[in-house]
């Protein structure tokens, strides 16, 4: 089940740019994942009120993207899913990558599994 393979991702992770899984919980239906509060919605949020970023912004938030990926990549973990819209920005302007819900380890050589 891709729940159960997020949440057994995401329980390992701790990185300042990755969204934080704070616990989870089920019903008969449905799982609920517990996840660190990102207060200004996404970055794809960010690009339809503005319609774009500056440059300096970009920079700004690329280089917080680039250094969770970096801790992902660390760990062996390919994201598979990136895009504006699991790009989530907390209240101080801090970017976090959410959704590793297509997240995969990735094999030897370099190549991500399934």
């Amino acid at each position: 089940m891709q729940v159960e393979r997020e949440l057994e991702l995401h329980s390992c992770l701790c990185h300042r740019h990755i969204v934080r899984l704070h616990g989870q919980f089920s019903t008969r239906s449905h799982v609920y994942l517990l996840l660190e509060h990102c207060g200004r919605g996404s970055v794809a949020d960010i690009l339809r009120a503005r319609g774009g970023l500056t440059e300096a912004e970009a920079r700004y938030y690329l280089r917080q993207v680039i250094a969770g990926l970096r801790y992902l990549h660390g760990h062996g973990l390919v994201h598979r899913d990136l895009k504006p819209s699991n790009l989530l920005v907390t209240k101080e302007m801090q970017v976090k990558i959410g959704d590793l819900g297509l997240a995969r380890q990735a094999a030897a050589g370099g190549r991500h599994w399934g």
